[in-house]
């Protein structure tokens, strides 16, 4: 739309829908965007917004001429102007829904030092007051984009995820009320990708500009923020990644780490029960041999003058008892199986024979 005069701003600017309407905000848009606007256009937008008003037409004619205002500086990136627009109507248009929704935008634009979450109590207080209206809801979506970004959480670090919540259901809303608006895609993919889908994100950036009307004179300048917000999502997507196997090969490491010391455990423990089995088994033989040595000093003494034959015997006797007990003792140690056992047959095999032996001499 090209105005041509004062009279037919003032006519047009009459003419447009009550303020909380998605395309009251269009039109504005439109005025502001169009290439070829007469060179007088801002200076008739000013004195119409610098009138003095004595009815409710009038007012709507002023507070939209604002509203062209604060929307030119916005979109030139002149904050310091958007701000003094702002503080500036302040008192004249405070009483506006659509007020507190440019006010939000100029917050957005300048958050830097200002109270986050006041920012957000605002943007979610316009978001229920302007319930249908997808550019309000939108900034609500943004707004949650904007700062979760600016403090760089992670899914694991967001300090209170309800926000990331309202702003996925707000930027919803928005593409509900407005399907074809392309920058809502783009908001949607930036609260996707802090919520860690980064995947789905890169698609809605995609979709972005595909909706993005390559006639609008700033059509450069957003298709290159959606490339900038898609580069970040990659770089997140990437980061995940890293991490993803960073942890992977932490936590098989760990694991490798942890049967490596089961294992050194298990085998600590099984040559300390093989020691400790050892001793048992040497305290047991030293044991049968001081036996063996007192009872066959023993023998000796009580069946001194009797047959030298018959005192071998019997001290051969007391050796294969001895064989026998230790035989059993290594039974009692490691059971009837393993090498070990067939130690133990052999042991009592010769304890046996010695016996058969000390008694065929004791006969003799």
């Amino acid at each position: 739309m090209i105005i041509h005069s004062k009279e037919e701003l003032t006519s047009f600017l009459s003419q447009l829908p009550k303020e909380t309407d998605r395309d009251f905000e269009k039109k504005i848009v439109s005025l502001c965007t169009e290439e070829n606007q007469d060179k007088n256009f801002y200076a008739w937008t000013e004195e119409l917004a610098n009138t003095e008003f004595s009815s409710e037409s009038e007012e709507k004619v002023a507070f939209a001429a604002f509203c062209i205002l604060s929307n030119i500086a916005r979109r030139s990136f002149d904050r310091t102007k958007e701000t003094d627009l702002i503080n500036g109507y302040r008192e004249k248009f405070g009483n506006h829904a659509f007020y507190k929704h440019l006010k939000l935008l100029c917050m957005l634009d300048n958050h830097v030092g200002l109270d986050h979450e006041e920012i957000l109590e605002l943007a979610y207080e316009n978001s229920r007051n302007i319930y249908t209206n997808a550019g309000v809801q939108h900034a609500l979506a943004d707004a949650v984009a904007t700062l979760f970004e600016e403090n760089e959480f992670t899914p694991e670090q967001c300090p209170d995820k309800l926000w990331l919540e309202r702003g996925m259901e707000a930027v919803l809303l928005a593409i509900n009320f407005d399907s074809a608006y392309a920058k809502f895609y783009c908001t949607k993919a930036r609260i996707l990708s802090l919520q860690g889908n980064h995947k789905e994100a890169l698609r809605c950036i995609d979709t972005a500009i595909d909706y993005e009307n390559s006639k609008n004179k700033d059509y450069a300048l957003r298709v290159g923020r959606y490339q900038m917000h898609a580069q970040t999502i990659n770089n997140r997507l990437h980061n995940q990644l890293m991490r993803q196997q960073l942890q992977e090969e932490m936590t098989a490491q760990k694991e490798a780490y942890i049967t490596e010391m089961q294992q050194r455990q298990e085998e600590l423990e099984t040559q300390t029960n093989r020691s400790r089995i050892k001793n048992m088994e040497f305290i047991g033989l030293f044991a049968g041999i001081i036996s063996f040595t007192i009872g066959g000093l023993n023998i000796a003494q009580g069946l001194a003058g009797q047959s030298i034959i018959a005192v071998a015997g019997l001290i051969i006797v007391l050796m294969g008892a001895l064989l026998g007990v230790y035989a059993g003792f290594g039974v009692i140690l490691h059971g009837f199986r393993g090498k070990e056992s067939v130690r133990n047959y052999i042991v009592f095999a010769m304890g046996l024979l010695l016996i058969v032996g000390g008694v065929i001499l004791c006969l003799r």
